[in-house]
């Protein structure tokens, strides 16, 4: 399972039940993104608008309408992959339609604040990233709502809820926002151990090729 076994983990009772079954392993944090150091901010703010229709859209357009007249440098990104734009939609202000995963990562260790869903990929990798980030839950979808609530209450991310976004107030009250940094304090590649302990094991009954059982 992809969280941690005690605290701190991402998921709370999603993923820790009281009847959990005893064969379930916890894996950690799981991401494709990976933290360098030493990257340059190069925005104030990321904005990643992402979920199902007309969600994703009303999101952008609350995002689009709100941003123009703050004085942040902002990228915003659609993730629409089959489409290809890339416009300035005020001064220092940037909307592009996707980024692949090398750019995402990118983009995501060059800025101050991360502005997204509260996916539990996108939650995954702003932990590995270890980004202060804003979290607008998907209206509707429960578990995001949870999920934003709860990690909120633990201080990692801070959460606003779509019908009660203000751009410029949130902005203003993630500066007391305290952000405690997950990435510090759990391995964010615990489930490389797990993996191969595993595929030994799994050598060891003669169930793979011994060259197959080293992650």
């Amino acid at each position: 399972m992809p969280d941690f076994k005690g605290e701190p983990n991402l998921s709370g009772e999603l993923a820790h039940p009281s009847d959990l079954p005893d064969n379930v392993t916890f894996l950690g944090c799981l991401s494709r993104f990976e933290k360098k150091p030493g990257v340059p901010q190069r925005y104030d703010l990321l904005v990643l608008i992402s979920g199902p229709e007309p969600q994703r859209t009303r999101l952008e357009e609350l995002v689009i309408s709100q941003i123009k007249p703050l004085p942040v440098k902002a990228l915003i990104v659609s993730g629409i992959p089959d489409q290809v734009f890339k416009n300035e939609v005020a001064p220092g202000i940037t909307h592009v339609s996707h980024l692949n995963a090398k750019e995402l990562n990118e983009a995501m260790l060059a800025s101050g604040l991360v502005l997204s869903r509260s996916g539990y990929t996108t939650l995954m990798d702003l932990a590995k990233l270890d980004k202060k980030a804003i979290l607008v839950p998907t209206p509707g979808q429960t578990e995001q709502e949870y999920l934003g609530k709860w990690l909120m209450e633990k201080g990692y991310f801070y959460n606003v809820m779509q019908q009660d976004f203000d751009l410029a107030k949130v902005l203003k009250a993630v500066k007391n926002f305290p952000f405690r940094s997950f990435s510090q304090e759990q391995d964010m590649h615990a489930y490389r151990s797990i993996v191969r302990r595993f595929a030994e094991s799994l050598q060891a009954k003669g169930q793979v090729p011994e060259k197959q059982a080293h992650v």
